[in-house]
């Protein structure tokens, strides 16, 4: 990858590191429709069926000025699993706005201890500034800086008397007082249908927030869904007065890539600049998607205008996922794409980086999964604005983190786009073994005859084989943990026959080279790695060593084998 090209970590809108943004907005369920056709290839192709998502936070980018506070939120996550027992997460983020109505947002956590080692400490930071409508985001591991220029935004109501966001519905539940603030709450109940969702009984879910109206600050929010758990975000402490204002500079010596800026005039930015957001027509969700397949690109323009208002407003980051990959179909909207994709890579990166430590669980391997649909859009996103190189990087990270059919077919185009027809057949070829539906890998088998002239059978690299000198037998799992600014990842031993402890080393040089994160993060990614041994007669044996991929690790940790 080139390091030059542009990379960001969580290129969100206002609040990506606000409150819930941390832990709350990259896991959500919902069902990604069948996409009308593929704008690169002309192919019809469907995403991924699994959309995974939890609720977000609920923000806005009025510019709130003469307000000035320090505060502390608490974030806790509670959620069900299988067996009954309950798994629950907690941190703190330290907040602080100054006179001018910036925000800044400061979170402590550690990368996982390596073999011998001190887990490492370090601090992530946001700066939002929503008069200059710039995100820049830092962390002091790295030493690398993000700002990220966002499109301009009609801001939305924060008061007491309206609920902060277009919420239909919204039931006033009167006044109380959270940390010393006299807050006015909201409450929004929604009911999913038997069968809507593949459920057998209806589900219920609740939001809750309340609002102080003098410093229009957000001092509680609960969001109950039964399909994904309780998440509370809670302020537990504010301080009126303006903050220290050093604390709202980056340190010297980052380095520090944008994203958003103005590039040379062509016909694509040209069109984009005059999406009229501010009087988007007011289309429903399927009639502004039928509208976007139209011929007629002024059409095109209103659909997506109307889209794109609809994604900003929501808390839903699986919903900004979703427009930004259809106005890529649509070739139109390009920079509010680019915006909305980051948006979403940027809840799921950080979703990810604030899981436990080794070993890792269920919640890991499912925001993984988000995390790779998320890092597949914003590839697209990129190649259809001629960043090719940066493309690459991020779909080539999807397809390695969680092997899909689709990611492979967004890949082995670009590589074919750059004159690698070799290493696009031997992706196509990986593809076929893959998870994918039979009509992906038709099409997949149809490149490669084409490419390379044969019957496009499948193979499979992702069996390797390290030495055994000590004759080891059985079967064990070691996670290797991935983050940003590192570079080897952290090797543990996860689980399996003890005695393969001792591989640990070895599978940890084998792998670190394997996989490489597509930009500053601070993500961090497990990668489960199976080792198995078995005794072999007359010579040395070997051990076979296989990376799952994220929905593999999940579902073995969901069969319990």
């Amino acid at each position: 990858m080139n390091q030059g090209q542009a990379r960001f970590g969580c290129m969100a809108a206002a609040g990506c590191f606000r409150a819930a943004a941390w832990i709350f907005l990259s896991l959500s369920i919902g069902l990604r429709p069948a996409w009308a056709g593929d704008s690169n290839s002309g192919s019809s192709l469907a995403r991924p069926a699994e959309i995974v998502s939890k609720p977000a936070d609920v923000s806005t980018d009025a510019v709130v000025q003469g307000k000035p506070y320090e505060a502390e939120r608490i974030l806790n996550t509670r959620r069900a699993l299988a067996d009954g027992t309950f798994t629950t997460h907690d941190f703190s983020i330290r907040e602080a706005r100054d006179s001018s109505g910036r925000v800044l947002e400061e979170v402590d956590t550690d990368l996982p201890a390596a073999s011998g080692k001190p887990p490492v400490h370090f601090v992530v930071e946001s700066l939002f500034d929503p008069a200059a409508r710039t995100m820049l985001l830092w962390n002091s591991l790295s030493k690398t800086g993000n700002l990220i220029h966002l499109p301009p935004r009609p801001p939305l109501p924060l008061n007491g008397k309206l609920p902060p966001a277009p919420n239909e519905g919204a039931v006033s539940l009167g006044n109380r007082t959270i940390a010393g603030l006299l807050c006015a709450g909201f409450s929004v109940q929604k009911t999913i249908p038997a069968g809507k969702m593949g459920n057998a009984a209806p589900i219920v879910t609740r939001h809750e927030w309340w609002i102080d109206n003098d410093l229009q600050v957000k001092a509680l929010e609960i969001r109950d869904d039964p399909a994904h758990g309780e998440s509370t975000n809670e302020l537990v402490s504010i301080h009126p007065g303006e903050p220290d204002l050093s604390r709202f500079h980056m340190p010297s010596g980052y380095t520090v890539h944008e994203m958003g800026q103005p590039g040379a005039a062509n016909e694509v930015a040209q069109e984009d600049a005059a999406l009229d957001l501010a009087h988007a027509t007011a289309l429903s969700h399927q009639e502004a998607i039928a509208m976007l397949a139209s011929p007629d690109r002024e059409q095109r323009k209103t659909a997506a205008a109307a889209l794109v208002k609809e994604a900003q407003a929501s808390d839903d980051p699986a919903l900004k996922d979703d427009v930004a990959y259809r106005l890529e179909r649509a070739n139109v909207g390009m920079s509010e794409a680019l915006s909305l994709a980051g948006t979403a890579v940027g809840s799921a990166e950080h979703e990810c980086a604030t899981q436990p430590a080794s070993p890792a669980g269920r919640s890991q391997f499912t925001a993984e999964i988000t995390l790779a649909r998320d890092w597949d859009t914003l590839g697209a996103v990129y190649n259809r604005q001629g960043n090719t190189e940066t493309a690459r990087s991020y779909i080539e990270s999807a397809w390695k983190l969680d092997p899909h059919a689709y990611y492979a077919s967004h890949l082995g185009r670009i590589l074919e786009q750059a004159g690698d027809t070799g290493d696009a057949v031997a992706v196509y070829r990986a593809a076929l073994q893959a998870q994918g539906g039979d009509h992906l890998k038709e099409m997949l088998r149809e490149r490669v005859t084409a490419l390379a002239g044969d019957s496009a059978a499948p193979t499979d690299d992702t069996e390797e084989t390290i030495p055994n000198a000590g004759k080891l037998t059985g079967s064990a799992f070691f996670d290797l943990t991935y983050f940003s600014g590192v570079g080897s990842p952290t090797a543990a031993f996860a689980s399996g026959a003890e005695p393969l402890r001792t591989l640990l080393p070895i599978v940890a040089q084998q792998e670190k080279s394997s996989f490489a994160l597509p930009d500053a993060g601070p993500e961090r990614v497990v990668r489960r790695v199976e080792v198995h041994c078995e005794a072999q007669t007359g010579k040395t044996p070997d051990c076979k060593l296989r990376t799952l991929g994220a929905h593999e690790a999940r579902a073995l940790l969901e069969t319990g084998d």
